[in-house]
């Protein structure tokens, strides 16, 4: 998988991505979403510190949605970013147990953040921050209680294969040399057990 890495720049670029991202700048090293106005999710990446300036990574994706906005939202603030690397990882995806998401498989152009599972939200979204693109339609859905689907682990016999089933999503699948065959899926929020295609599978919470 292509992993990029950029680096942000320029007295006002703090205060700028802090308009853009779903997490606190101030609170850095923090993991993000880049949304759409509409509240879906644009992107996934980890912001840290470095001597010239600040550095954000993640999957090729996730990082041009990023990279585009600086083309487009910026009008006379002083922002400047710069491609670093630009390289495949191997060790991605990381194992579903993780419970890593990784933006473009496990998410669809109708993702919202708050379906990632709770574990995901509480290192993604700071709910206390000032305002940033998509975030009225986030803190309104928050507000509102639950998602009525949640991205979580499948544990079965048998693998399933990633597709739409009914209301089931499975975006990817392996087999765990500690749980066997297992899958990430988008499921109907409350679900403790599912049939797909004749294989049971157990609905748990990721991380394992």
């Amino acid at each position: 998988m292509l992993w990029m890495e950029l680096l942000f720049t320029g007295a006002d670029h703090l205060e700028w991505l802090q308009g853009q991202i779903t997490n606190d700048v101030r609170q850095l090293p923090c993991r993000f979403g880049i949304c759409n106005p509409n509240g879906t999710l644009a992107g996934l990446g980890e912001l840290r510190d470095c001597d010239e300036g600040t550095l954000a990574n993640g999957n090729e994706l996730s990082m041009l949605a990023l990279e585009d906005r600086v083309k487009t939202h910026v009008i006379l603030e002083d922002v400047n970013v710069v491609r670093i690397t630009s390289a495949e990882r191997a060790d991605l995806p990381m194992p579903i147990e993780l419970g890593i998401p990784i933006f473009g498989v496990d998410t669809g152009p109708r993702t919202l953040l708050l379906e990632l599972g709770s574990q995901v939200v509480a290192s993604h979204l700071s709910t206390i921050k000032g305002c940033y693109v998509g975030q009225e339609i986030l803190h309104r859905i928050h507000a509102r209680g639950k998602t009525k689907t949640v991205w979580s682990g499948l544990l079965s016999e048998e693998v399933i294969e990633p597709g739409h089933y009914d209301s089931v999503w499975v975006t990817r699948s392996e087999v765990s040399p500690m749980h066997g065959p297992i899958a990430a899926a988008y499921v109907p929020r409350g679900l403790e057990d599912i049939l797909i295609r004749g294989i049971s599978a157990r609905v748990v919470e990721l991380p394992l």
